[in-house]
């Protein structure tokens, strides 16, 4: 496993390559260290290869990103594409997705 492939590894790199960039949202270290979901975002309309922070609590946000990307990915070009997920500070990746369906009224 190389180093940038563990938690602090990506995120020291992440860090040192792109920790002077400013968005909304973005999250100090301390929280990125602090939290128990980390997700590492990259613009999917252009080749921007600076990654985007966000932390959660739970994977429920992520869970509703994905179904969004599904329902709604073909009508339009989402703006950022999932690039890491890292729960309790492990490496993870979307294995499936469950959709649930409902009687249209």
């Amino acid at each position: 496993m190389r180093q940038n492939d563990t938690f602090m590894g990506f995120v020291e790199l992440n860090e040192r390559a792109w920790g002077t960039d400013s968005y909304p949202g973005r999250p100090r270290l301390e929280e990125i260290l602090r939290a128990r979901v980390v997700a590492f975002w990259q613009h999917a309309r252009n080749r921007d290869p600076a990654y985007r922070v966000s932390v959660h609590e739970n994977l429920l946000e992520l869970h509703e990103w994905a179904a969004q990307m599904l329902i709604e990915g073909k009508n339009r070009t989402p703006e950022k594409r999932l690039a890491r997920i890292y729960v309790d500070k492990r490496r993870a990746r979307i294995k499936g997705v469950r959709i649930l369906l409902e009687e249209d009224k």
